[in-house]
């Protein structure tokens, strides 16, 4: 594996999501370790941060939050970085092409995560049909696995996929391997 990172933009996105928080909150996830808010600060758009911030913030959130608050904050994270300079064009250009089928979307959903992550793995599209789709990733930093809070974040931000779709669904994560930085997430929804 190289050497996994962030890009700044998305890590500035995080952050904002973090100061609409209720001031409790924000304070408690400061608490958790905000070295990591200059060096967000002070990146570029387009600078590779490294990945153990995001990690760090991830975890900061999962914690502060808890399970039900903690999903409600990556779906709404990834629909405002779907809203970036960065990403709105990807995503316009998505919508356009494909309609209102996230099943469809999947074959963007690569070409946005390496916008965002680098040295993160392959996705693969397992399986898609009629509502319902299977997207693995192999080769993930070992980091990612340490518990499943990364993971989890990753399955919440699937969510988004069915706000730009207009509908409703729902994410598993039937296999977690550490030993092969794998991860499978099965997406089902209905129109």
């Amino acid at each position: 594996m190289g050497n996994p990172g962030v890009r700044g933009r998305y890590m500035k996105t995080f952050v904002e999501a973090i100061y609409r928080l209720p001031e409790a909150d924000r304070e408690a996830i400061r608490e958790r370790g905000g070295e990591w808010l200059e060096p967000i600060a002070n990146a570029g758009p387009l600078e590779w941060l490294p990945f153990a911030d995001n990690l760090d913030l991830t975890r900061a959130v999962a914690a502060v939050l808890g399970p039900r608050r903690t999903h409600e904050f990556f779906v709404s994270l990834t629909a405002a970085s779907f809203q970036t300079t960065l990403m709105r064009g990807l995503v316009n250009t998505v919508v356009a092409v494909v309609g209102h089928d996230p099943g469809r979307y999947l074959d963007w959903m690569q070409k946005g995560f390496g916008l965002l992550f680098r040295d993160f793995g392959t996705w693969t599209i397992l399986e898609r049909g009629p509502m319902r789709a299977v997207i693995e990733v192999v080769g993930l930093p070992c980091e990612c696995f340490d518990d499943d809070v990364w993971t989890d974040s990753v399955s919440s931000s699937f969510h988004a996929l069915f706000t730009i779709a207009e509908c409703t669904g729902a994410v598993t994560i039937p296999e977690r391997d550490p030993a092969h930085g794998r991860a499978r997430f099965r997406l089902t929804w209905t129109k």
